[in-house]
């Protein structure tokens, strides 16, 4: 019966992602785009790190602190203290955008820790992908 009542647990996980896919999404095209670029210094694999930071860690507060950490190092402002959207810095942008992530992914009923660090982990994924797209629109040495 364990066994059975876990794999429900999957499916309806499972489909609650899918529900959430289509706002994340939307939510990483408003994020980045033309006139929202990211910072010069910072590379399109710390924005993917943050995939695999979202797996591996154990609450929303934990990938938080990495990212004050890594605005705490950005000394030249540069990339992760670079200026983002209306001069705020990068990484307090990105902050901001993490607690409405998860206020969505609350939104759909889940106050488990794991399934909000996998909404965000997808979320990630997804601002990944439009830094690359919005990287190939732009003219070469921009």
């Amino acid at each position: 019966m364990a066994r059975q009542e876990a794999v429900q647990e999957e499916i309806a996980e499972r489909l609650l992602l899918a529900e959430l896919k289509e706002d994340l999404v939307r939510r990483a095209d408003a994020f980045f785009t033309e006139d929202k670029k990211k910072p010069n210094d910072l590379g399109y694999k710390q924005i993917r790190n943050l995939v695999d930071l979202a797996a591996m860690s154990d609450c929303v507060l934990e990938l938080k602190s990495f990212i004050r950490y890594q605005i705490g190092r950005d000394n030249q402002g540069k990339s992760w203290r670079g200026s983002f959207h209306n001069g705020r810095e990068f990484g307090l942008c990105l902050l901001d955008e993490i607690d409405a992530v998860v206020k969505l992914a609350e939104s759909k009923g889940s106050k488990d820790k794991s399934f909000t660090l996998k909404v965000l982990a997808y979320y990630f994924g997804f601002l990944g992908w439009r830094v690359k797209y919005i990287e190939a629109q732009s003219p070469r040495g921009e």
